[in-house]
Parts: structure tokens; sequence; C-alpha cells
């Protein structure tokens, strides 16, 4: 139901394999101007900071985005309830204030007197209800489905609205950053035709930029408040907090009744009160393939660069006026291990830990993440404010522990290498993964890892896939061991992936994992509650992940962005995704102007 939660499996295409998928495109008709349009050339107010990505756009709208292209636009165009701020806090932007009641079941948000779409019009409690309405809709089969399937919305008043959820979620709050859509423009949209529709070109957001016009090759983004209301417009152009009137809410905005958990932490964030003009106008190049955006970086058309391997951003941070930011992220890579009945030679928790005291994380991510990545424990992340380093205790890579486990466990070494016990051949391990094209980094982890086993004896055969028939063979649970990455978010919420009831119906427990005890845990650690409460929680979930292994956790991968030196106010932060890192977007300022 969280941002976690959103169709896992569905989800687990676009995790898996698909950090930097070209999709190819048909050229796309240039966006019309939104209010009055954007001044060029000279006439240009403010400086010009070029950013480069992989991949262009195709559906520029936050329930709808297909590519890291339209993901990126959608989150600078588009705004939540919420936003993010530093130290894991989660801050007011279309809201003012929220309540949530005792039972952590009710959350109540009070929206901005000066909240206005793009077109003038007034952002009010019925686009949010018309938001989650399409989140609801059967015809919806955008990435978020799933995600608020147990949320209802009801309009209070045209400034209040309460959402009610059939299981309390103590991370809730990080679900409310989803960008909103405006009713008045979209009411009448089939939601089956809404990826496609028009707006979805021409999108009207409520954000800190404005979309003024792009094709396959190129967008050009400028300040929201610098554009002139349109003449039927009852307010400001803009309702977008760090632009010209109206201000928004102060990171510490009064009446916020700040729930319980980290992420209710309404802290200080970045200003309110910096004017439009003060922000750089944001021109995205779109590009084929990594190396096509890292020649342009070192040939000086660009200034920033994402979407980058590890080894190629590392060489562009190199250059002179350049620097590399280095984002943590909660995309958790993992071996997934079948324990679907049938499965009965890896079921032993014994031989599941042998298989991870065989690998050396810590040089899996010198060798393969060039060090651009953090050593998984359990499945949370060590950034993550529910992380406990005692009951998330390192498994120690040890050869002879794992001899003696896999031993224990009745395995034997024959002579063409080690058999399972109750079997009579050498074991010889199907270990899925994305094939080269789609992910290299991870198809190079597949590679080390079958390598690691097969230096200790264990037989393994890597089965590279493309993204559609990966997701279809874990889908099915055809597969002895897959390398998975799964984005656990922020507050992260592990129920998708464990819990008994998500092994079937096309549920994100791709293991098959049957345990009432574990079950019990899960549900405590996302229920609301107390900080204290929750860590505790969170501490016992842990404990038991590491004791009986149903994914083997491996790595945490970096989010990483090669960017001039001539770009000031980038602050890092731990992301629940790639676009995230436009969350302090507000404070960015570029030294030499143009």
């Amino acid at each position: 139901m969280t941002r976690r939660d959103r169709g896992l499996v569905a989800t687990l295409g676009l995790a898996f394999a698909a950090l930097a998928i070209v999709v190819a495109l048909p050229a796309a008709p240039r966006s019309g101007s939104i209010g009055s349009p954007a001044p060029t050339g000279s006439d240009v107010p403010w400086a010009i900071f070029r950013e480069g990505i992989v991949g262009s756009p195709s559906s520029i709208n936050p329930l709808t985005a297909r590519t890291a292209a339209d993901r990126d636009l959608a989150a600078l165009i588009f705004s939540g309830l919420t936003r993010l701020g530093p130290d894991d806090t989660v801050l007011p932007d279309l809201a003012t204030s929220w309540t949530m009641d005792a039972t952590g079941g009710s959350w109540t948000f009070h929206l901005r007197p000066d909240a206005r779409w793009q077109d003038g019009v007034p952002v009010t409690a019925d686009d949010i209800v018309f938001t989650v309405g399409v989140l609801h809709d059967p015809a919806y089969a955008g990435p978020l489905v799933g995600s608020w399937r147990e949320v209802t919305a009801t309009q209070i008043d045209p400034s209040t609205v309460r959402f009610d959820l059939a299981t309390p979620l103590g991370g809730f709050l990080q679900a409310t950053t989803i960008g909103i859509l405006p009713a008045h423009l979209l009411r009448d949209v089939p939601v089956a035709k809404l990826a496609d529709d028009r707006f979805s070109v021409e999108p009207v957001g409520s954000g800190p930029y404005a979309l003024v016009q792009w094709d396959t090759g190129a967008a050009q983004l400028v300040p929201a408040g610098s554009l002139a209301a349109p003449a039927e417009s009852t307010g400001p152009a803009s309702s977008v907090p760090g632009v010209d009137a109206p201000t928004g809410p102060s990171a510490s905005a009064p009446g916020v009744d700040v729930p319980t958990g980290p992420s209710g932490s309404a802290g200080a964030g970045p200003s309110a009160s910096v004017g439009a003009a003060s922000l750089p106008e944001l021109d995205f190049t779109f590009f084929t393939d990594a190396t096509a955006l890292a020649d342009a970086y070192r040939a000086g058309e660009i200034d920033d660069a994402s979407g980058l391997g590890p080894a190629q951003a590392a060489s562009l941070a190199a250059l002179p006026g350049s620097h590399l930011l280095t984002y943590p992220g909660t995309t958790f890579t993992s071996l997934a291990v079948n324990l679907r009945p049938g499965s009965t030679a890896l079921r032993p928790a014994r031989v599941r830990r042998a298989l991870l005291e065989i690998l050396d994380r810590t040089k899996l991510v010198a060798d393969v993440y060039r060090g651009a990545a953090t050593r998984a424990d359990s499945a949370i992340p060590p950034t993550s404010w529910a992380f406990d380093a005692k009951a998330s205790a390192p498994v120690a890579t040890s050869s002879s522990a794992a001899n003696a486990d896999l031993v224990r466990s009745g395995w034997r070494k024959g002579t063409h290498g080690w058999v399972a016990a109750g079997t009579k051949s050498a074991i010889d391990i199907k270990l899925l993964a994305p094939d080269a094209a789609s992910n290299p980094t991870a198809n190079a982890a597949a590679a080390w890892i079958a390598g690691a086993w097969r230096a200790f004896g264990i037989g393994v055969t890597v089965v590279e896939l493309e993204p559609a028939r990966f997701v279809e063979r874990l889908q099915a649970g055809d597969f002895t061991v897959a390398l998975v990455s799964v984005n656990v978010g922020l507050d992260p919420d592990l129920y998708s992936l464990y819990a008994s009831t998500q092994a079937v119906g096309g549920g994100g427990n791709i293991t098959g994992l049957q345990d009432a005890a574990l079950d019990a845990k899960l549900r405590a650690a996302r229920a609301p509650g107390s900080m204290e409460a929750r860590r505790i929680a969170y501490r016992n979930l842990q404990a038991a992940l590491v004791a009986d292994p149903a994914m083997l956790p491996l790595v945490f991968a970096d989010e990483l962005v090669v960017v001039s030196d001539r770009l000031s106010g980038r602050s890092v932060r731990p992301l629940g995704s790639a676009s995230d890192r436009f969350w302090d977007v507000l404070t960015w300022r570029l030294a030499d102007g143009r």
C-alpha cells in the first residue's frame, strides 16, 4: 500500500533489470506552452543548468511514468502533499499540516490556501481524492498499481482530505510524497488512456518547475513562478515552495501534528522564500546509452550526468571542475532462494547460510560496484533509522564455516563437486539474472557470485534473461536462485517480500516463504507506534531474517551523479528512487550565471 507495495512483482521488472533500459520511442510532439512562454536567448533572466540522462520521455505523469526520463520530469513538475527533507524527514508541500488518529488508521491533511496548478486553478481536496481514485480504478496498470488499494480518500471540505487505511501503517507519510493530478483537466479522461493522453505529453503540475517544450532529444523546464498567470487565473501561477509569490510553507510549518516515526518529523528544510529568478532553468538532454551521455559530459555539452555505471562515473568525476555525488540507495540486491514445495536442496537454513558464507561481499562491492554500494547484512539499509547493527550481525566470509554448515546439512564433497543431501549427482544451481543489455551491473554481479561458488566446488549455471522473461520466471516460481533488486523504501516495509499471504496471487513474496512467526513480526514492524516501539519491532524482525534468510543479502547500490562544480546547493541523503535526487532542487544555485 505504501510506495514499496506498488504491485511488487510488477515493479520487480523495473528494479531487477532496468536501471538503464532504453525505450524505443516514436517522435513526440513538442508540448504547448503553459501560462506565458518562457523567455529565450538573452531575455532569459536565470542561469541554465544542463542535465543529461539515459532514455527519453514517454508519459510525463507521476502515475503513468514509464522511463527514467518520465520520472525525473514528473518529480520536478508535480507536487505531493508532502516532500522529502533532510535526515529522513518528510516536510509539508501542498499540505500545511496533518494529524493522525490514535490507531494510525486515519490521517487528515490540510491544504495550503495559496496552492495553485500551473494554469492558475486552485489545488483542492478534490484533486487528492481524484488521484487516489485513479489508483483504485481497475483499468489503472501503472507503476503504482496496488500501492493505495487499501486507502480511502474523502474530501472533508475543499482544503481538507482524510485518508482511512484498512491496515494502519507506520510509514504511510512517505506515500504522501506521490505527485497529485489535476482533476479539472483529467476527470473526463478514461484511466486506461491516461498514460497516452495529451496531458501526459503536455503536463500541468503544481511543482517547482513547468515544462515549456520537449521532444525525444531534449526538454526545457523553467521555474514555475516565472510564468505569467493565465488571464482566467484567480491567483498566482505557481503553488510551489521556493518560487515567487506565493511562498510555500516553511520547513517548520506551524500546526503540523508530527506523527510517530522518523518520516513524521517536520525538521529544517530548504528555504521557502527563494525567488523564482534565482532558481536555474533546467535543460534536459536525453541519450540513447550511458556511453553517449559520458561523451557529452566530457565535451562540456552538459553539466550533470546520472544513470552511469560505477566505472564511468568515477572516470568523469576525475575531470577538472567535476565531482561525484553518491546518494545511498534503498534498493536491496539479494539472492532469492526458491523455498516452494519441490525445491528441497536449498531449503535447510544452514545450506543457505553456507552459500552466503562463501561470498566475500566486501570484495563484491569493490570488484563489481567499484565501491559505489554498501554491503547488505539484512533487507534494511544501514543508512535507515530502522537498521539495528546487533540484530543484523554480519555473516562472516569463511570457507571453513561454509564447509561445516554444508556437511552438517548432509551434503558431501564428491569427485565433481558438492552433492546435496538425498541426491547422488553434483548439484548445479541455476542462477537467474538480468541479461547484460538490461542491467550490466547486476549481470556482472551474477557472474562474480557464480565464480565464487564454483571456486568452492558448487556447480552453477547463470541463466541470463531479458526483463519480461525474467519477471515471468519469478512470478511462476521457476527458478532455484535469482539475483533480484527491490526498493524497500525510505521507511522500510518488508511485508510484501516475506509475508505468507504475499506468496500467492501475484504477491511480492517470490521465494514462497511460509512462516507464521515471521508474519507476526512483519505486521508488528509495519504498524504505527512510538519511535521506540517501531525500533524494537524492526530489531526483532531483522534478527529473524538473519537467522533464517530466504533472501541472501548482498548490497545496497548507490545512486551516482557526476556534476559540474559550477552548481552548488545539492545535498546528499538516502534516496528511495533515482528521481528523489531533486529533493533539494529549491536550494540549487549556479555560481557563474549562465
